[in-house]
């Protein structure tokens, strides 16, 4: 569940006399990290905390929630003891989180397509809170002797009370969801979102109070739409004064329902537009995107099985012909949470020939051009990478053209540039 995680946790009452001093005191500035604080104002997208000298700007946001538990078993404890111990002796999971310092360098398990500017809330688990109480019994009575361990469950069985059940923090994400391979500590996830600012609630929402927004199900992540992520905050909100990274977000999924080959550029592009699924990508941005850089007369071939030596060697999403060269093409929400991207487009470069498995050509077989270079389009934007298994003219985090930018390439220009790589 982490890689290191965050906590700040600050009196309500102490916030409100605060900002009533600074109502009337410009100079001073709050506790909070972020920008100073004055008074605060509502509008459409929830309570927004003004600075002394601007307003803090609306950011678009996507969200979920991330579920913690609590092992099963003393062996368990003693596992996530000992993977923690990084942090400090008897750490627990949750400690990252109440324990959190700004220059913790803290990441989450998240979803592919959280990324910066997004929310992640916490939510303690029933079942945790269940389990850690419990231990703290099964420990009194087979193993009396044992204080530390006593002592430990006595501490994740008082955090279970405050927060089992209960959406009790949420943090800011500051960076894309990362692929780090085989978890280092005692959790499955191998996706993690490095962690901006924490904030511990000092009322927690109860399960049964955010009920008509969602369920938390068996998985880790919950995805929080717009309606829900609105909602949840609107609870929050009538207990707990909010930081400014939450109460400034503007919860939006996106709608693709009206995009055409006509306006795509206009939402996809859209430095706040988020996409889910890949098939959203694909759908509104690459497809958008290939039609507008394609050879003129030629056809963007969707799903196409690659062959080399006769054997297959996996499924791209789209060869799209430049320069009268066929070039492979994938869609990926980031590639950073890829395992192995340059592996993964080895496969549909320096092959014999492909056959698309959808669209109007479906089944017809094409010998490929054995072009040097496959392009990849993620959230971020446009990556080239070569037969070699390297980036060209750019890098991880740093696209060779932005999303933003995807709409105002002009097709010269974009076919000019890729051709060089051939």
């Amino acid at each position: 569940m982490i890689r290191n995680p965050t906590s700040y946790r600050r009196s309500l009452r102490a916030q409100l006399q605060l900002i009533k001093r600074l109502y009337f005191a410009d100079d001073q500035a709050s506790s909070y990290s972020g920008s100073p604080l004055r008074h605060t104002v509502e509008l459409d997208e929830g309570k927004v905390i003004m600075g002394t000298k601007s307003c803090v700007e609306t950011r678009w946001a996507q969200s979920c929630i991330t579920s913690i538990g609590f092992p099963n078993s003393i062996d368990g404890v003693f596992e996530m003891l000992n993977s923690n111990s990084d942090r400090g002796e008897n750490f627990l999971d949750l400690d990252y989180l109440l324990r959190f310092t700004p220059d913790d360098d803290t990441s989450w398990t998240a979803p592919k397509w959280l990324t910066e500017g997004d929310i992640l809330f916490f939510y303690h688990t029933k079942r945790g809170g269940l389990n850690a109480q419990k231990l703290r019994k099964l420990a009194k009575r087979l193993y009396p002797e044992e204080r530390g361990l006593t002592a430990i469950l006595e501490h994740a069985a008082g955090q279970a009370e405050m927060y089992s059940g209960t959406i009790f923090g949420c943090a800011s994400v500051s960076g894309s969801t990362e692929y780090f391979g085989p978890p280092e500590k005692h959790f499955d996830g191998r996706l993690f979102a490095p962690l901006g600012e924490v904030q511990i609630f000092e009322t927690p929402l109860s399960s049964e109070r955010f009920a008509d927004y969602v369920k938390i199900g068996q998985n880790t992540i919950t995805p929080v739409y717009t309606r829900e992520a609105k909602g949840i905050r609107t609870l929050l909100a009538e207990d707990n004064l909010l930081t400014p990274f939450l109460s400034t977000a503007a919860f939006g999924d996106g709608t693709f329902r009206n995009v055409d080959k006509d306006n795509w550029a206009e939402i996809s592009c859209l430095s706040a537009t988020r996409f889910i699924h890949e098939a959203q990508l694909r759908s509104y941005l690459l497809d958008h995107f290939l039609g507008a850089i394609k050879d003129k007369g030629s056809t963007v071939l969707e799903e196409c099985q690659c062959y080399r030596n006769g054997e297959s060697t996996g499924i791209v999403d789209n060869f799209v012909k430049i320069s009268g060269l066929w070039v492979p093409c994938e869609a990926k929400l980031s590639i950073l949470s890829e395992k192995d991207i340059f592996g993964q487009v080895a496969k549909y470069m320096n092959i014999d020939s492909f056959v698309p498995t959808k669209g109007a050509r479906r089944a017809e077989r094409f010998t490929s051009s054995r072009t040097n270079c496959c392009l990849v389009v993620d959230q971020a934007g446009l990556y080239v990478i070569s037969t070699k298994g390297v980036f060209i003219d750019c890098e991880y985090k740093k696209p060779m053209w932005k999303r933003e930018q995807l709409g105002l390439i002009a097709r010269s220009e974009f076919q000019d540039r890729i051709a060089t790589y051939f």
